[in-house]
């Protein structure tokens, strides 16, 4: 599988985040104490983690780049869009206001 990050092409055996030393593949574990670390140094506050770089992705592919929903449940690996819309935050109330702003 193919991914895409800032134009640059990386396969699924290479890892986003790495171990300095071997190279090899950070586990849930240490990714976690570094977003820790690193959230803590630019001030921010809250629980953030391994799920929320997910989550994040999600909301930044559907609400900021209006790729399809079901484009993002498909990479998500969702098995139905509510599913996706309650994962990204994606509320009844912001349906109905799109509704209240597109009446034709």
């Amino acid at each position: 599988m193919l991914f895409h990050f800032k134009n640059k092409k990386i396969w699924r055996d290479n890892f986003l985040f790495t171990a300095k030393r071997s190279g090899e593949q950070l586990d849930r574990q240490a990714l976690w104490e570094l977003i820790k670390k690193w959230t803590k140094m630019v001030g921010l506050t809250g629980k953030y983690g391994t799920h929320s770089l997910r989550k994040t992705w999600g909301y930044v592919a559907r609400v900021i780049h209006h790729k399809d929903l079901p484009q993002v449940m498909e990479k998500l690996g969702h098995s139905n869009q509510e599913i996706t819309k309650r994962y990204i935050g994606i509320t009844q109330e912001e349906i109905n206001e799109l509704e209240r702003e597109i009446c034709i």
